[in-house]
């Protein structure tokens, strides 16, 4: 048995971030570390100057983790990195940066390639399995989780540690998100990433618009009103927008004074047509990870929406966000027989 397949998924993500480090391959490498709460997890840039000393770059790397943390899709962090300085004539060299990358991050990533706001040549992408996302809400309906002390992921299981040395075994799938049950592609194509990382995925999920389905068999009127009561939550802060790896514009249509086409203010008519465009502007980009609805600090319901589009742009047009450059978006294709039962048939 090689060293490489003795290695624990998390062992392999670190051996091969020190690697490409100390072999200056690459100038960053973000990945994901624990957050300061059990079972959560939070974005890790480790820059190159950290790996003077070989202990130095191992303590630095050691943070990396893998596991059902509740993170941000790191592919939404990319673009920072590249979009030009429009104070510089002479732009300067763009980083090469390795990224740790599930399913859903990977197709976001090869989103925002063939929209050209990254480089591919600038990435060096290690591709992760997953075994779904926790659902930190769905948990927080079972018990306190500010009496966890410490929490451990177990093959099946969630291991928490209470306070006094009591323990709760709970079962691990009970609290998988929805984006993560309802995932067609959990699993990272070889072809489509610079290095794999062997380990468990879950499987191919059956029903994915299941419920997308019964929500189409309600009648309009009670489609506009769940739409209502779910923005009435929302306070306007954004988080949605920019957990998001595809809302990467420089201004946003929401704060545009310019050709100013929706208000600012917290009225809700402004908020719905917020919603609204922001749901379409994802239509055959959306990658359906959930970090929308994730970093929603009131808990709107914005999946259900934005899987109705995912699935019109699936079934009207045979198209999904994938793992290859030569996809071209729906929205950038017209062919005389594309269907337009959609604009009278809602």
């Amino acid at each position: 048995m090689t060293m490489e397949a003795m290695e624990t998924p998390e062992q392999r993500i670190r051996t091969l971030a020190v690697e490409l480090l100390r072999e200056g391959k690459i100038d960053m490498f973000v990945g994901l570390r624990r957050g300061v709460l059990p079972l959560t997890g939070t974005p890790c840039f480790i820059p190159a100057s950290r790996g003077g000393a070989q202990e130095d770059l191992e303590q630095a790397v050691g943070q990396l983790v893998w596991g059902g943390y509740s993170a941000p899709n790191l592919a939404a962090y990319l673009v920072s990195f590249y979009e030009p300085d429009l104070r510089l004539k002479q732009q300067p060299e763009k980083p090469v940066l390795g990224l740790q990358v599930r399913s859903c991050e990977l197709r976001s990533v090869y989103t925002l390639v063939r929209e050209k706001q990254v480089p591919r040549d600038k990435l060096v992408l290690v591709g992760v399995p997953c075994r779904g996302m926790v659902d930190l809400r769905r948990l927080r309906e079972k018990l306190d989780l500010e009496r966890v002390t410490d929490a451990v992921e177990e093959p099946g299981a969630l291991k928490l540690k209470l306070p006094g040395g009591e323990v709760v075994r709970l079962d691990r799938e009970e609290f998988i998100e929805d984006a993560c049950r309802e995932c067609r592609r959990p699993s990272v194509p070889e072809e489509s990433v610079d290095f794999l990382v062997d380990g468990p995925s879950r499987k191919e999920a059956a029903g994915v618009y299941d419920a997308v389905r019964a929500f189409e068999d309600r009648p309009v009127e009670e489609r506009w009103r769940i739409f209502l009561e779910e923005t009435s939550k929302c306070i306007r802060c954004y988080a949605c927008r920019q957990a998001c790896p595809t809302c990467y514009c420089r201004d946003c249509f929401a704060e545009q004074t310019d050709l100013h086409w929706i208000g600012a203010s917290a009225e809700l008519s402004d908020i719905q047509l917020f919603h609204l465009v922001r749901i379409f502007h994802q239509a055959g980009r959306c990658s359906s990870c959930g970090a929308c609805a994730r970093a929603c600090p009131v808990g709107v319901d914005l999946r259900t929406f934005t899987q109705k589009i995912v699935k019109d742009v699936d079934e009207f047009f045979g198209s999904l966000p994938g793992f290859s450059l030569e996809e071209v978006s729906p929205l950038n294709v017209f062919r005389e027989d594309d269907g337009e039962e959609f604009m009278s048939e809602p």
